[in-house]
């Protein structure tokens, strides 16, 4: 739908009018737009970046047991049970990508307690037996 002469002289009047408040709401809406895009950044930043120190960390042959049990309910006999026992195994991430998000950051809310994960390729920890090694240390030692 096209918009005749009257309509726009009348949207033309509207805009002289209320310019200043029309400018102050499209940079108030360009402000929030930032603002959610700096926070889809940060979230993509930190998926990326969590998933590349999970593969520089390394992956390993994990094995992984699994267990079943099922009953039959069978009302014209004697109940029936099956055990079942197997396992799979797979190469996993050594550490979750996922779990740099529960690495507490110290404060008062943590206690001052800060958690860290040490790598160094080609070394093997005594502590873990694996080239990475988590630790916890409290911030109010190193201030």
């Amino acid at each position: 739908m096209a918009l005749d002469k009257t309509d726009l002289e009348l949207i033309e009047r509207v805009i002289y009018k209320n310019g200043d408040d029309i400018a102050v709401s499209i940079a108030r809406s360009f402000e929030r737009l930032e603002e959610r895009i700096d926070a889809a950044e940060a979230r993509i930043y930190s998926r990326l970046t969590n998933t590349l120190a999970a593969e520089t960390i390394a992956r390993s042959r994990q094995f992984r047991w699994s267990t079943n049990l099922s009953t039959s309910d069978n009302s014209a006999g004697p109940q029936r049970q099956s055990h079942n026992i197997g396992g799979s195994d797979g190469v996993e991430f050594e550490f979750l990508p996922g779990d740099f998000q529960f690495l507490r950051a110290g404060g008062p809310e943590n206690n001052f307690e800060v958690d860290a994960i040490i790598y160094q390729s080609g070394r093997t920890w005594a502590g873990s037996g694996k080239n990475f090694l988590r630790i916890t240390f409290n911030q109010k030692d190193y201030v």
